[in-house]
């Protein structure tokens, strides 16, 4: 059956773009309205933007901004520290998936949702964008992952890359790594197909 209409999928949305951006920013957020046929709710943190962009992410639907405590942290770093406050947030709300996307990744294709659940390993449920060429082997990039809930509460993962990781997610790597094979089958890295990234 068709498991997209009763699903409820979360965009976890990291913006940190000035308004030399905002075309970029428009093009994100249009494209994740156009392209996603499930009911969702992007999650976004909008700590260090402009007014002016602060004031398109409000504008669109399903958004909720989540009001984090500012870091000094900076580059992937506070990337990772906004999405690891953000994720309790949206599982607390029971999404049932959760989706993270760079500002400069987006879907375009109307299916996007359903062919990343699909090429999941059934195990984990767990699909995103792997980045070989940064040595990573089993640890999808944050520019598009895509996982049941389950996934995030059972195997508590971070998104900081100083993070020495929880023992749940430890032994989750030391598994995938098994499979290096499987993970980097082109059926795992549907990501790259469906997404555009800039």
């Amino acid at each position: 059956g068709d498991w997209s209409s009763d699903v409820c999928s979360s965009d976890l949305v990291y913006f940190l773009k000035d308004d030399g951006a905002l075309p970029l920013l428009r093009l994100h957020l249009d494209r994740i309205a156009r392209h996603t046929h499930v009911p969702y709710t992007l999650y976004a943190v909008a700590n260090r933007v402009s007014p002016r962009a602060r004031a398109l992410i409000e504008a669109q639907p399903n958004v909720r901004i989540c009001e984090v405590p500012p870091t000094d942290l900076r580059a992937s770093r506070e990337h990772g520290y906004y999405l690891d406050a953000i994720l309790p947030v949206a599982l607390g709300d029971g999404v049932s998936h959760v989706c993270t996307l760079d500002v400069d990744s987006f879907p375009i294709a109307d299916d996007w949702v359903d062919v990343i659940v699909r090429a999941a390993p059934p195990a984990s449920g767990l699909a995103g964008v792997l980045r070989s060429e940064n040595g990573d082997v089993a640890l999808p990039h944050p520019s598009c992952v895509l996982a049941r809930r389950e996934f995030f509460e059972e195997h508590q993962p971070t998104f900081s890359p100083d993070s020495d990781y929880t023992p749940e997610f430890r032994a989750f790597l030391r598994r995938s790594e098994e499979h290096t094979s499987e993970l980097q089958s082109p059926d795992h890295l549907v990501c790259r197909l469906l997404l555009e990234k800039k």
